[in-house]
């Protein structure tokens, strides 16, 4: 039974014979759990990129950790490797080992600030490559790219205008 629980993301299970108070406990678990993040992150990239969750703006207060998260949206499921950012985010600045470190400091940055506004399981990485769940986001970049009519109103040729590297 279990098992089957946890197939179809059960946040719990009571087994017969069982009493209202397990019920009730049950209950209490689901009105506690917080809405999936598909249902909250809401992010905009046109014509500049902006981040809220639940209707509220989310600060990022590091610039480049900012940046790294519209490159991540503008990555899409493909994500990119720390290589793909740090030509993006320092054009300037040779693929070595200080701007490797560089990238690994920013990336701790925007996952920190993600999780201090409960939404750091938005961005992942998986050997070295970063990757932002689009199953998890509301953008309307991928509207667009999804082909979603009323999305494609709103654009008037600017997408992340603040951003050299998305022109």
């Amino acid at each position: 039974y279990a098992m089957d629980a946890w197939g179809v993301d059960a946040t719990g299970y009571v087994l017969k014979p069982y009493l209202a108070s397990d019920i009730k406990k049950e209950l209490n678990k689901c009105k506690s759990a917080p809405l999936p993040s598909s249902k909250r992150v809401i992010i905009s990239t046109i014509p500049a990129f902006s981040l809220s969750v639940s209707g509220i703006s989310v600060s990022i207060p590091s610039a480049k950790a900012r940046e790294l998260l519209a490159l991540l949206v503008d990555a899409s499921d493909k994500g990119i490797t720390t290589g793909e950012g740090i030509t993006a985010l320092w054009p300037d600045r040779p693929n070595d080992a200080n701007t490797q470190s560089l990238f690994r400091m920013t990336f701790k940055r925007l996952s920190d600030s993600l999780e201090d506004a409960d939404i750091g399981d938005i961005i992942e990485s998986k050997g070295n490559r970063r990757f932002l769940r689009t199953d998890m986001v509301d953008c309307d970049y991928y509207r667009i790219m999804s082909g979603d009519t009323e999305a494609m109103k709103k654009y008037d040729g600017q997408y992340l205008q603040e951003y050299e590297w998305a022109e």
